[in-house]
């Protein structure tokens, strides 16, 4: 633990003070690699290649072609137009929705009665007819009413 936590605080002596005869280049390529402050390493294995095609030039055989930098970009055209056509469709759900007309219903009436609480219990009496209206009240073309509306509606 101890050489580990030295690595993160000192810095690597040089490899060209143990070994003179390393190339001045290649050392600093190394030297570099091994900074402690991140900002001061290569950020990435293409940065390190170049430079040693810098000191070594074509005969180094790094070259590396990077064929996609970014692998998404070859299917974001295709995810564009699936969403392109997925919107396409829902607009038009959505506007055909808007613009349909209503269709009209004739008027109906509707009487709600003899509803028969068989329970034996008392709280129940008349309370499923008015949850009954009140479950049609939405329809704008039916006219609920009760039994005992009705009987005063009707002309004796």
């Amino acid at each position: 633990m101890a050489s580990l936590y030295k690595r993160t605080r000192e810095k690597v002596p040089p490899p060209i003070e143990l070994v003179p005869e390393i190339p001045k280049p290649l050392n600093a390529i190394v030297v570099r690699c091994l900074e402690i402050d991140k900002n001061k390493r290569y950020a990435s294995a293409t940065e390190i290649l170049t430079d040693l095609e810098l000191w070594l030039g074509p005969r180094a055989g790094t070259r590396i072609v990077v064929a996609n930098k970014r692998p998404w970009a070859a299917g974001a055209k295709w995810a564009a137009a699936g969403a392109t056509v997925i919107l396409a469709a829902g607009a038009f759900v959505v506007l055909e929705g808007w613009f349909r007309k209503p269709v009209l219903h004739k008027e109906v009436s509707l009487l709600v009665a003899d509803f028969a609480n068989r329970t034996g219990d008392s709280v129940f009496d008349e309370t499923l007819e008015p949850a009954f209206i009140i479950g049609l009240e939405g329809a704008s073309f039916i006219q609920s009413f009760t039994a005992a509306q009705h009987a005063r509606r009707r002309p004796a």
